[in-house]
């Protein structure tokens, strides 16, 4: 029996390199936006430090960029959930973590939810991404607060779009509404709801 032994080839891990590089400058572009779009090619080549045809190389299409970036942005929340345990508190504390840990995961992820909003039904790894980023916190929701499934599913999704970002973003930029304010009055809601 052979052993082949690894090699440490530095054409792959130069590959790797700029594919980090073009997703890093993509996240980047993507926050310093905020306008909900997607930056062109020629933007993510100039802001990664690569050349146009080198992203190209790297990407298939922009669909294949946003499907990277997702996975990454997922693999983000997913340590970000994992590390933020708070199942011993009382159901009061427990619903005001989650409350305000998805207005921090708002403000920290605006610019993707901003995105998901204007091209939702222009690109189907959006759609996805967004699919399951909202899995994700409903399951989260559902794990830290097991009394939601004690109601009929009509009020757990009522509930649920009470946290959303719409609404979270109408209170906050449309109506004014102080984070802190928010959060009281969702909390006595909830405490009322989840008996």
């Amino acid at each position: 029996m052979v052993i082949t032994p690894i090699v440490n080839d530095g054409r792959i891990n130069r590959s790797k390199t700029t594919l980090n590089k073009i997703v890093a400058a993509t996240i980047s572009l993507l926050r310093k936006n905020n306008n909900g779009q997607i930056p062109t090619a020629q933007e993510i080549a100039v802001k990664s430090g690569v050349g146009i045809r080198t992203v190209f190389r790297h990407i298939d299409d922009m669909e294949g960029l946003i499907e990277e970036v997702n996975r990454r942005y997922l693999h983000d929340l997913e340590s970000y959930i994992a590390k933020n345990n708070p199942k011993q508190n009382s159901k009061d504390q427990r619903i005001e973590h989650v409350i305000k840990e998805r207005f921090y995961l708002y403000n920290t992820y605006q610019h993707v939810f901003n995105l998901t909003i204007t091209s939702l039904n222009n690109s189907s790894a959006i759609r996805t991404g967004f699919i399951k980023f909202n899995h994700i916190l409903r399951q989260r929701f559902e794990d830290l607060i097991p009394e939601i499934k004690m109601i009929n599913k009509d009020k757990q999704n009522l509930i649920d779009t009470l946290i959303s970002y719409a609404a979270w973003f109408r209170m906050t930029k449309f109506n004014n509404t102080k984070e802190e304010r928010l959060i009281e009055e969702l909390k006595l809601l909830f405490l009322m709801k989840l008996k």
